[in-house]
């Protein structure tokens, strides 16, 4: 598409009505008028960034044939305004030619070499002497000469004097606030010596587990997503936000066009890029995306490359927030990096690749070209399917497609507007074809993994698109929803069975459900083990344990190998128990809770009990292990304080599979409502309620994505009995069902086998 670049006529007028006053009633209604037309613009040209909208629409010297006006009806304007002796003129009148300068310098390419130098001198010296706001409007122009890189040979050591001005002072003021006034600047010559944060790029890997390194939200950051329209200036620049901008975006055009060795050897430059990047200081979304596309500059040159990623900058790049305009330019960064630095990355921190796989997921929305589709493919190279499901890419470049308006638009069976559903595709074509490619190389890698072949890294994996984009819709279909693939490490036995078991006393017979359709429905086991005296057993999170309630209510934990007692977790001042509690265990094997009380794995030692407002007294840990999801409340485990309200899971009893792609709940219907019965208890619940139905929640969202209506052998809740997967598939832990008369609780571990078949019922 064509663009134009924003630019004004000099008004064809005498000398000698040339005035002030005139000039700046002309400037104001200009800008006015550039700013409905920048406006109509953007809406044409949707697919691009929002530096190279500005650079497009407001630096680029586009040809166009020259005006009436001449070069000396030129000079008079400059003169009449700041091209001569500062000392003479108001400010007032210094602002009004310089921003008539910004808006028709395309007119200086018809003049003499002379008048262009006399101009380009008079702004560094406005630059480096002046006071603002005449600097920043100074800056701005300068931006038009310096970015279209014409007759500037002469003033390169004035730039490189003018570069390091800038970068000092950015750096040392960066902190303001965006809505704050101008920052008083000066020339030094001063080493920058302020405070920089350390950044710990281990933060991000604490575990095998990827954690993200950005935590804070949109709310905590309280750092608004800006468009094109917020940088567009009229009348005098007044913020600190807009001097920031300014300074960042000639920065940016010297960076471009100065000696690559000065720039590699210029430590204040690296420090202030490391500070930029510094989301909760910088809080500005225009600064961070011009920072990131110097960082996509450094990134071409071998050098610069080495020094950012010792610098940690590669590493800082990634807590940019995913709501933000910024992440663009993330992915203009990542396409950047050669295979050959690719390499180095991985074999320097493997982590990193997936954390840049799953920070290209999560900005889905932020794909408006296709920078991000070229990120993924490169990064598949050296990513293994295991590692995918690793990072949960599946379900979350899934989510990130549903927060599309195209998908909710697809969705609505009331939306019939083609003219509209057109425009939406065009809107969103990126983000789509992304997803699908995406896809493409998921699909592709488990079809690869499941014939067998070995995933290569360092080369390309031709297998990694061999599936079409109908097929990835029919097998996204088929799977009905995100976490349907099972793990690339489980093969025979997946451990994704949906963990509960039901009796019938008709037909002493067991229910598993396995929801994840690729295995046999069969699956033979024999006994190994048994355990006496214990209710609700559940695997620790490494299989190495069980836990289980034993008949004191307490939790016991006994050695899955040995069958050995290990612990008992106790609460002597225990009032209440419920009888639908079982017990569970965190991730990574440190807690353990039962009956709303939160134990330490370790010791046995109590941490906290939780109120008891629900009915339903029995609780999971959250997939992210940071919170516990207690009946309808999700409890931060950080604060112990209530964060949200799920009202989905009213009268549910929920699990986790062991994928952590999905909640599992057991929803119960009330067949029997006494009024006498103001709180309804867990086990009020339980004897007076039927199973309704089997759901399938977004662990993220708990939005159902799933439900199913249960057969008529589980109209008593009695015939529900707790079973657990260990999580390799290897063994079942179920109670026994022909012991169900026997006073004492009885259950049995299992393992694969041939001696005894159980049946697999999908419902």
């Amino acid at each position: 598409m064509k663009w134009h670049r924003f630019e004004i006529r000099l008004p064809a007028i005498e000398n000698e009505l040339i005035s002030l006053e005139f000039l700046n009633s002309y400037i104001e209604s200009a800008e006015n008028r550039i700013y409905a037309l920048v406006n109509r613009e953007i809406n044409i040209h949707s697919s691009i960034g929002l530096i190279q909208k500005y650079e497009n629409l407001f630096l680029t010297d586009k040809y166009h044939e020259p005006c009436d006006v001449k070069q000396h009806h030129f000079e008079k304007i400059l003169h009449t305004t700041f091209l001569r002796d500062t000392n003479h003129l108001h400010v007032p009148n210094i602002i009004i030619g310089l921003r008539i300068l910004f808006y028709v310098s395309g007119e200086l390419k018809h003049f003499s070499d002379d008048f262009f130098h006399q101009i380009l001198n008079k702004l560094i010296d406005l630059v480096l002497t002046s006071q603002e706001p005449i600097t920043t409007h100074a800056i701005k122009c300068l931006q038009l000469f310096v970015f279209n890189e014409k007759r500037l040979e002469k003033h390169y050591c004035q730039l490189n004097k003018l570069l390091d001005f800038l970068i000092k002072n950015i750096t040392k003021y960066m902190w303001v606030d965006n809505d704050a006034p101008l920052i008083t600047v000066q020339l030094t010559s001063d080493q920058v010596d302020i405070y920089i944060d350390d950044f710990d790029r281990s933060f991000g890997f604490k575990n095998s587990n990827l954690v993200h390194i950005n935590e804070m939200d949109e709310k905590e950051l309280k750092i608004p997503k800006i468009d094109i329209m917020d940088l567009v200036d009229r009348g005098i620049i007044s913020k600190a936000g807009q001097q920031k901008f300014h300074y960042l975006v000639l920065i940016n055009c010297l960076v471009k066009i100065l000696n690559p060795e000065d720039i590699i050897n210029n430590q204040d430059l690296f420090t202030l890029i490391y500070r930029c990047l510094n989301v909760s200081t910088t809080k500005s979304d225009a600064c961070i995306a011009v920072s990131l596309q110097i960082v996509q500059k450094l990134f071409g040159n071998p050098q610069s490359f080495s020094k950012l990623l010792a610098d940690d900058i590669l590493y800082r790049i990634i807590t940019v927030p995913c709501y933000l305009s910024s992440p663009y330019y993330v992915f203009k960064a990542f396409n950047q990096i050669s295979f050959k630095n690719l390499k180095k990355i991985w074999e320097d921190d493997q982590n990193y690749l997936k954390i840049m796989t799953d920070y290209t997921i999560r900005s889905l929305t932020n794909c408006i070209d296709d920078e991000a589709s070229n990120v993924l493919h490169k990064l598949m190279m050296y990513i293994s399917f295991k590692e995918l499901n690793e990072i949960n890419a599946f379900w979350k470049i899934i989510h990130e497609f549903q927060k599309l308006e195209f998908y909710k638009a697809a969705k609505n069976e009331q939306n019939n507007d083609i003219l509209k559903n057109r425009l939406l595709l065009y809107k969103y074509f990126f983000q789509i074809t992304t997803f699908c490619e995406f896809l493409q190389i998921y699909f592709g890698k488990y079809v690869e993994l499941i014939k067998g072949k070995l995933e290569k890294k360092y080369k390309k994996n031709k297998s990694c698109v061999i599936v079409n984009h109908e097929t990835c819709l029919i097998m996204l279909r088929w799977l009905d929803i995100a976490g349907y693939i099972q793990k690339p490490d489980q093969m025979i036995s997946n451990g994704d069975l949906v963990m509960g078991c039901g009796e019938s006393s008709d037909r002493k017979k067991c229910f598993i459900w396995n929801y994840d359709g690729i295995q046999d429905h069969n699956l033979r086991v024999c006994p190994c083990q048994t355990l006496n005296n214990i209710s609700q057993s559940q695997f620790s999170h490494d299989g190495k344990k069980i836990i289980a309630i034993n008949l004191n209510c307490n939790v016991d934990a006994f050695d899955v190998e040995t069958g050995t007692h290990c612990l008992e977790f106790i609460n002597p001042n225990r009032k209440l128990y419920f009888s639908g509690n079982y017990p569970q265990s965190n991730s990574n094997n440190t807690l353990i809770l039962s009956n709303g009380e939160l134990y330490c794995a370790s010791t046995g030692e109590l941490i906290y009990i939780f109120n008891r407002f629900e009915y339903m007294q029995s609780g999971i840990f959250s997939v992210s292990d940071t919170e516990i999801i207690y009946g309808q409340e999700q409890w931060d485990l950080r604060t112990f304080r209530i964060i949200n309200q799920i009202p989905t899971l009213e009268q549910c009893f929920l699990r986790r599979t062991h994928n952590d792609n999905l909640y599992v709940g057991y929803k119960h219907e009330l067949y029997s409502l006494d009024n006498d019965y103001d709180y309804k208890s867990s086990d009020y619940v339980r004897n007076f309620s039927r199973l309704n139905s089997l759901n399938l929640i977004d662990p993220h969202s708990f939005n159902i994505y799933y439900k199913r209506k249960l057969p008529m052998c589980f109209n008593q809740v009695g015939t529900m009995k707790p079973v657990d997967v260990s999580r390799d598939g290897s063994r079942i832990v179920t109670r026994k069902y022909y012991t169900s008369y026997e006073p004492d609780y009885l259950f049995v571990m299992f393992e694969e086998g041939n001696s005894e078949e159980i049946r697999i019922d999908i419902i």
